[in-house]
């Protein structure tokens, strides 16, 4: 959950964007789904809003290895891979832990011959695709021996379909590492290695295709073999680019031939089909052949290629030096290697100058250099020329989101930095929790930027100053949390107006769906909203005539109907209804009828009821409020009210009625209430229940095998609003406990608690 006294973070979208969907943010990307957003490793995130003034949302805590990876976002959540085999998800808003750690296997930390990581995991960037993450594991069997898992995950629970090896025939996985962002083609994930830092042992640049579906070994390839060579690895981070055809791009780096008559495919471009048969190549040529390259261990393929418009590509490695080409043919030219479209020298250095992933933006690519972010106008199939390059900040794999390029330091750092893309002036620069690893590049989604460092997990969001919620809350609040951690709240506005406001990350609205809708209906009660297994958001409320009114939101709003009129029932709405969904799909709707009775009608298919169970059950006590319904696990029914005197009242429903029980009186509570209740259970089945007391003050009781309390909140913690109706509880994902109020001014008023008490803060000014 993001501190929001810190947060503060409040954003009007009344309007058509807004009005064309209830409860969602403004349009943002929603998957990103593998190392720089797509296939060509763009890195280019065109639909976040704009990023110009961003602060700390949250930081995760302390997770079990180092993030190499980049964060990958899928809808809600943002995953990512550790060095210790793990995986985890968290609530992109709130920052919970959602699932995790899922851990694929013991990571390699022993008969290390070279190499910079220990202990030794997930390195490259998995990939999202058909509803599938697909990570590649470096799993330890005993102290000497390895192999390469692939495994294919749910993303939205962690579950493992399968985990198998797919190390490649030939390879001795002592010498290799997974380095590379994995790619897919043609229903196959691709994978690519490369050696340890340092170059020891006998490998080679390896690169496989396994089917999605089984995990079996499709096509393999490796270069320097044929020479009776070695090294060539593909280790770059960004990996294999992908056409619209499935075509495979990769880039090498140094072989061992040092001769310019046997080619070992090392320092070179190399395009493959999806089954993996070498289509053409590009090899350096002079000033920098690649033998030269090669001799130096001037790797090109410390950086992938990017794809560009209208059929390019460019790639740039160790040397500083950028090459444009064709996607169409590489030149296929060995001796002495060349014939690109052009080439010039980006960098400043000649040797480790350039490491990571492009960012393409347009006809610009912005190039990560050791000391700094350089920006690359393609001019011409066969011109490109530098528009600026800066060396105050970042260096590393850049993206670009929210109208900046996004950049950290190259070899770890602990500042993620924003830069103009015409400029290339540093305007943002944000603190992260740790320092990055090498090569770290941030990832965007939900309208957030997420950022591995260390081995947490740092969110930032859009710092909107607040703005007046204008439609004013004149009656109590309804909220609820959505399945994706979106909180969803509902009041009675102006003229009985159906007005809403939603929090993901900020506040979106408020909105008046009457208005919006030309709703003829007026509420004349609080609304009151749930949310189904499936989405749908239901809501309730008492209308003209005391009638049971609903809406229902399943991607477009559906009604208002009149429930009472279309089913010609009798008893009156008294009162503002409670509604829950029950475990089976059944909706519990409760409300306070004539004489202060509890009416009951739910729904399986078609109505049932209304009942009138204080009738029924020949119960003395009346309602003097709203009920209020909550669900225990067990599918008990919760039911609280305001009764004679202030009292706190109870029935619950376990196949039959219990109670009702005067629990005011059963426990010598001096406190009145002086509106209707408000509860929720934890997962532990710890029951909360709120009210307004005397004086417009927040109170609480809560039951643990016994009741504690009451406690006077507004008194304990010295608050000076006070509240001027029910409040309203709901509870996150994370067990944060969230209560809305309307208070002085008609504002909305909410406090949270995460251990103590935050705010309360008014949302309203």
């Amino acid at each position: 959950m993001p501190s929001r006294v810190a947060l503060l973070a409040v954003v009007s979208l009344v309007g058509a964007a807004v009005m064309a969907g209830s409860s969602g943010a403004a349009a943002a990307t929603a998957v990103w789904p593998m190392y720089h957003l797509d296939q060509g490793r763009s890195g280019n995130d065109s639909s976040e809003p704009s990023f110009s003034n961003l602060r700390s949302s949250w930081n995760s805590g302390a997770l079990d290895g180092a993030m190499y990876a980049e964060p990958l976002v899928d809808g809600n959540l943002v995953i990512v891979a550790t060095e210790n085999n793990s995986l985890y998800a968290f609530n992109a808003t709130t920052g919970s832990l959602q699932w995790g750690p899922t851990n694929l296997g013991t990571p390699r930390t022993s008969n290390f011959p070279c190499g910079d990581i220990n202990p030794l995991g997930i390195t490259g960037t998995p990939v999202i695709d058909g509803g599938f993450l697909y990570a590649v594991a470096d799993v330890q069997t005993s102290l000497t021996t390895f192999e390469f898992h692939l495994a294919r995950v749910d993303p939205s629970s962690g579950a493992v379909s399968y985990n198998v090896n797919i190390t490649p025939s030939g390879m001795d996985p002592n010498v290799e590492q997974e380095r590379s962002a994995l790619a897919v083609s043609a229903g196959n994930v691709v994978v690519v290695w490369g050696g340890l830092d340092g170059d020891c042992g006998t490998y080679h640049g390896f690169i496989e295709t396994v089917a999605e579906t089984s995990g079996a070994a499709q096509h393999q390839w490796n270069d320097t073999s044929e020479t009776g060579g070695r090294e060539g690895g593909m280790w770059a981070p960004s990996g294999p680019a992908v056409d619209s055809s499935g075509n495979i791009y990769v880039s090498t780096g140094n072989g061992s031939s040092t001769s310019i008559t046997t080619y070992d495919y090392g320092d070179s471009v190399l395009k493959f089909s999806s089954a993996l048969g070498l289509l053409s190549f590009f090899a350096t040529g002079p000033p920098n052949t690649w033998a030269s390259l090669n001799a130096s261990d001037t790797d090109l393929g410390s950086m992938g290629p990017s794809l560009l418009p209208s059929g390019l590509l460019f790639a740039i490695g160790k040397g500083g030096r950028g090459y444009l080409l064709n996607q169409s043919a590489l030149p296929n030219n060995f001796n002495p290697g060349g014939g690109e479209n052009a080439s010039l020298a980006v960098c400043h250095a000649s040797s480790s100058a350039a490491f990571g992933g492009l960012a393409v933006s347009g006809n610009v690519v912005f190039v990560p250099c050791a000391d700094g972010i350089a920006a690359v106008s393609i001019d011409s199939a066969t011109a490109f020329h530098t528009l600026w390059y800066t060396t105050a900040g970042g260096g590393s794999a850049p993206i670009v989101a929210g109208g900046l390029v996004w950049t950290l330091k190259m070899f770890g750092g602990t500042n993620l930095y924003g830069l103009q893309p015409g400029t290339g002036q540093i305007t943002a620069s944000l603190t992260l929790p740790a320092a990055t690893e090498h090569f770290a590049t941030p990832a965007a989604g939900d309208g957030m930027l997420f950022v591995g460092a260390g081995n947490r997990l740092a969110a930032f969001a859009p710092n909107i100053q607040p703005t007046p919620f204008t439609p004013k809350n004149v009656g109590a609040p309804s909220a609820t949390v959505a399945a994706d951690g979106t909180q969803l709240i509902f009041w009675e506005g102006a003229g009985g107006h159906l007005v809403e406001a939603w929090w993901k990350g900020f506040w979106n609205g408020p909105v008046d769906w009457t208005a919006a809708n030309r709703w003829s209906p007026s509420l004349t009660s609080a609304p009151s909203v749930t949310v189904g297994s499936d989405g749908t958001q239901l809501i309730f409320w008492r209308g003209p005539g005391n009638h049971l009114f609903e809406a229902w939101w399943q991607g477009k709003w559906n009604g208002p109907v009149d429930w009472t009129a279309a089913n010609g029932w009798s008893p009156s709405v008294i009162s503002a209804p409670s509604v829950k969904i029950a475990p089976d799909g059944t909706q519990l709707i409760f409300w306070q009828g004539a004489g202060g009775h509890l009416m009951e009608a739910w729904w399986q298919g078609r109505w049932n009821g209304p009942v009138d169970w204080t009738v029924a059950n020949r119960w003395s006590p009346s309602l003097t409020s709203a009920p209020n319904v909550a669900l225990a696990a067990d599918g008990t029914q919760l039911i609280f009210w305001q009764g004679a005197g202030g009292h706190l009242f109870e029935a619950w429903w376990q196949g039959r009625w219990n109670g009702p029980v005067d629990w005011t009186a059963a426990n010598r509570w001096s406190p009145s209430l002086t509106s209707a209740p408000s509860a929720a259970i934890m997962t532990n089945g710890t029951q909360l229940i709120f009210w307004q007391g005397a004086g417009g003050q927040l109170f609480e009781v809560w039951w643990q095998g016994k009741w504690n309390g009451p406690v006077d909140w507004t008194a304990a913690n010295s608050w000076a609003p006070s509240l001027t109706s029910a409040p309203s509880v709901t509870l996150a994902s994370d067990g944060t406990q969230l209560i809305f109020w309307q208070g002085s001014g008609a504002h909305l008023f909410e406090v949270w608690w995460q251990g103590r008490w935050n705010g309360p803060v008014d949302w309203s000014s």
